[in-house]
């Protein structure tokens, strides 16, 4: 049905006069410009027609590509913010408070109380990859000038940043490693059988 669609649209778009551009602006940019368009349309098209004939001819191949491609996007648009993240520590940091000192979970609150801190003391940066978002510590807040937080020669390895210098990962809206942490945050180990 969609080919029988198809072919009166095609045969009636074949019958359509070409655009045609007037003398006068012929042999300077427009024409040169209008080409290049053309080219562009034209390649784009093949592109599509090529597309979608190997798709025709390997659709497991087509279903696998298509399925990450959507996964992707699917992990794009639910990529956590900066914002995000200091909603989550602060409600992590609420969640502690309400639990008596003897009950807290030790390495819970002293990592929400370091990240806090780090927040508080504006170390913590944010960096987003499209579809996963890092949250990494600096040595220095953005608004410090001197000299240590302005040397190339001073700034840290891009190694420290992968082992030492990540805070959390942000995946799905959630920020894992906080997460983590925060299982079990009102079992003390010191007092659980």
């Amino acid at each position: 049905m969609l080919k029988a669609v198809q072919s009166p649209v095609r045969s009636l778009l074949g019958r359509l006069p070409q655009p045609r551009l007037p003398d006068r602006l012929k042999g300077g940019v427009i024409e040169s410009a209008v080409k290049y368009l053309r080219n562009v349309a034209h390649d784009y098209k093949s592109v599509y027609l090529e597309t979608r004939q190997d798709m025709r001819d390997r659709p497991l191949r087509a279903t696998v590509i298509g399925s990450a491609l959507l996964g992707l996007a699917y992990l794009a648009h639910h990529n956590p913010t900066e914002e995000e993240f200091i909603g989550q520590l602060v409600t992590a940091n609420n969640q502690l408070a309400r639990v008596p000192p003897p009950l807290r979970n030790p390495v819970a609150y002293g990592h929400v109380y370091e990240v806090a801190k780090l927040q508080d003391e504006r170390l913590l940066r944010h960096q987003s990859l499209g579809f996963l978002s890092v949250i990494y510590r600096e040595d220095n807040s953005p608004e410090t000038a001197n000299f240590a937080a302005q040397c190339k020669y001073l700034r840290p390895s891009f190694r420290s940043y992968l082992t030492e210098r990540i805070v959390d990962v942000g995946v799905l809206g959630q920020y894992r490693m906080l997460k983590h942490r925060m299982t079990d945050y009102d079992v003390s180990p010191e007092l659980a059988p």
